[in-house]
């Protein structure tokens, strides 16, 4: 998680924040990066398991995100030591490769975003155990309406008090909820109960689980809390369907960690037009390009010593 920090705070730097020690190392771990190749499914285990989600479209085009960077960031680099261009000529292409970079950066990283995070849906979907032939999400009326059925009956179950119970607690007695009533364990034992049955029946029952898991999980009750679908759906998980759920993690990470900002030439854009963020990078630099020390900004001596002179007519 720290290295992931180290590098979105070198990512977010302008060029002119940077020394050319740090602008080579920045390229050279793109590189590594990029020379790493994606992990690939085992097609052997894909034929057993079904079909699996794939990341490769979202990582392709994360990769393509850092590719853009890196080559805009050795275009600077080459027009900062290349000696036989004018200063106004180095800016003015800087500014012209930035232009053209920065909407395909901004793109791509939103698409590889975007397609990170419905791979890691599809992952997590995937990830939860099913009886065969049944799946988590379904578009036919007589699936859903046994589906609604359940979810009834399982809500009248997690409702229900022991008549004796409620007069005690009527009565203003202290009586602790058992653990085979608490709602956590009822669904994980319909779950349970669901994945023996299998076919439509069973397969509505761990819809229905699944359904309320995902209402209840936000409930901050002692009685609800923890109740989301993984404390449900965990123990009857298999070894690949835990790989599901890890790629699931994997995908949002990547999605988080991917930076779509563009790294700004070190001189001012000529001509003066200037986006905000444009005009506020340029505020931490000098004329020569060099970050500016930060001045404090409290008030002079002069001027505090002219408040503090008391008026004539004290």
């Amino acid at each position: 998680m720290s290295e992931q920090a180290d590098q979105k705070t070198t990512e977010s730097r302008s060029i002119a924040d940077m020394s050319s020690e740090e602008l080579q190392a920045e390229i050279e771990r793109i590189d590594q990066e990029l020379a790493q190749e994606p992990p690939r499914p085992s097609v052997a285990s894909s034929a057993i398991q079904g079909r699996a989600p794939s990341t490769s479209s979202g990582e392709t085009l994360a990769r393509e995100v850092q590719a853009l960077r890196r080559d805009l960031l050795r275009q600077y680099e080459s027009l900062n030591g290349d000696e036989k261009y004018s200063d106004e000529h180095k800016a003015t292409a800087a500014w012209q490769a930035y232009d053209k970079s920065k909407p395909l950066i901004e793109e791509k990283a939103k698409s590889a975003r975007e397609k990170l995070l419905k791979s890691a849906d599809e992952y997590e979907m995937s990830s939860i155990p099913f009886p065969g032939g049944q799946s988590l999400r379904t578009n036919s009326v007589e699936l859903l309406s046994l589906t609604q059925g359940e979810r009834a009956r399982i809500v009248e179950r997690l409702s229900y008090q022991n008549p004796t119970v409620e007069r005690m607690r009527q009565a203003g007695k202290n009586v602790p909820t058992s653990a085979e009533d608490r709602p956590a364990n009822i669904l994980r034992k319909e779950f349970a109960r669901g994945l023996d049955i299998g076919g439509p029946a069973g397969g509505a029952i761990c819809r229905a689980v699944i359904g309320i898991a995902e209402d209840r999980g936000m409930h901050v009750d002692d009685e609800d809390r923890g109740m989301n679908v993984d404390s449900i759906v965990d123990e009857h998980r298999r070894d690949w369907q835990r790989q599901r759920l890890q790629s699931a993690q994997d995908a949002r990470i990547q999605a988080r960690s991917l930076y779509s900002k563009v790294p700004l030439p070190s001189s001012k854009r000529p001509g003066g037009a200037q986006s905000l963020e444009e005009a506020a990078a340029g505020k931490r630099r000098t004329p020569f390009g060099m970050p500016k020390k930060s001045i404090g900004s409290g008030p002079s001596p002069a001027s505090s010593a002219r408040k503090r002179k008391r008026p004539p007519w004290k």
